[in-house]
């Protein structure tokens, strides 16, 4: 007698196997070019799926660390003791990533100061192009392919042209298309991040980049539990406030930004500003003396000061200006295009925040555009403080 089975079976199981399947984030887009990639990276455990990717966020030098770390099998030299680098203590969340890193020979620190003091990681800051390629090469111990692309901004001379040049040739690094430049300068997000680190173990070799296979990737490192390893809470000074004034009968300014990215739970001490009653007032009342922040400390100063500042960063400019000067004429051209590059990049964002901070006269809330060019400056002051890194 001949059996069938039910026609239902079939149905049963797609849904079963349907349920098991492993999720998106809910910020990558099934159509994105780096979905399959991203994806790849959850089924390993190296993301959570219920969390956001951020794939259009900036990659930090801290995540890619961590992500190289784990790729390599975690913190296999743990438990660490002492502090190598001083702006990576231990009660930072990526304190064992940064050790292992240091231990390896991957991670240098500015200057190549790894195993002296002080020496710095700068773990906040955006990784560029450059930076991530160096660190592959470093802790894959790849070694370039016969063949590679040439790039126009990659000369010969520069710390980073001969690991840009293996990155290329082995499919990890890939130009613009329809023109020679790979901008090593220029900063990655969390998508490119995770393109690269794939492309490492696809085991590619130029001309021949076809991505079109999927990477089999090492299950990610469980992390331990560590009791005696210390995570800081978040405090109100992760947090930079302006407070609210009255423009034009309107409430405007209010608001925070937080400056501390690792610190833990930091909504739960987010300071509530309080509200002025803008009844009664008319016309524009916004003036420098109206732009007084909270009492939380500054980014990059140590003391309080104000919003708009327009002092402080002149001299910053200033400074910034004579370091380029003084670098470009020891580095003898070899690192001029970079040093080109940031001067290039922090004059385009001082120039709105002058616009920007003039408007100011005339009413309206740019509070939060005069913040965020604020950060972006600091972020490229620290471009410059990098910069005997590679030019040296």
């Amino acid at each position: 007698m001949k059996h069938t089975l039910p026609t239902s079976v079939p149905l049963v199981l797609s849904l079963l196997l349907a349920s098991t399947a492993i999720a998106s984030p809910v910020d990558v887009p099934s159509d994105a070019w780096y979905s399959g990639t991203v994806n790849n990276f959850v089924e390993a455990g190296y993301f959570d799926s219920q969390k956001a990717f951020r794939p259009d966020q900036k990659a930090t030098r801290g995540e890619f660390v961590e992500l190289v770390v784990q790729l390599l099998g975690g913190t296999t030299h743990a438990p660490f003791s002492g502090q190598s680098f001083d702006d990576v203590g231990t009660d930072h969340p990526l304190y064992a990533s940064f050790e292992e890193a240091g231990v390896q020979g991957w991670m240098k620190g500015s200057g190549s100061c790894y195993g002296s003091h002080p020496c710095w990681a700068h773990p906040n800051n955006p990784i560029n192009r450059a930076e991530a390629a160096a660190l592959l090469i470093r802790a894959f111990s790849l070694q370039a392919a016969v063949d590679a692309p040439s790039f126009d901004d990659n000369p010969s001379g520069n710390w980073f042209t001969e690991h840009i040049r293996a990155a290329a040739s082995l499919c990890i690094l890939k130009g613009d298309t329809g023109r020679p430049k790979v901008r090593p300068a220029d900063n990655m997000n969390r998508a490119e991040m995770v393109a690269m680190a794939e492309r490492v173990l696809m085991h590619l070799s130029y001309p021949d980049c076809s991505t079109n296979t999927k990477a089999t990737l090492p299950e990610a490192p469980v992390k331990k539990n560590d009791d005696s390893q210390t995570h800081t809470q978040c405090t109100e000074s992760a947090w930079r406030c302006v407070q609210s004034w009255c423009s034009g009968g309107k409430v405007v300014g209010g608001t925070c930004a937080l400056v501390d990215e690792f610190c833990l739970n930091p909504d739960k001490v987010k300071p509530e500003l309080p509200v002025p009653d803008c009844s009664g007032t008319s016309g524009s009342t916004s003036s420098q003396s109206s732009l007084q922040t909270s009492t939380l400390p500054c980014m990059r100063k140590p003391k309080n000061c104000l919003l708009g500042n327009m002092e402080y960063w002149e001299e910053e400019r200033k400074t910034l200006t004579a370091k380029i000067e003084n670098m470009s004429r020891q580095t003898s051209n070899q690192c001029m295009s970079t040093l080109a590059i940031i001067e290039r990049d922090y004059l385009s964002i001082y120039n709105s925040y002058v616009e920007v901070y003039n408007n100011f006269n005339n009413g309206g809330d740019w509070t939060s555009t005069i913040m965020n060019d604020e950060v972006e400056m600091g972020k490229i002051i620290k471009r410059i403080d990098e910069a005997p890194t590679y030019c040296f």
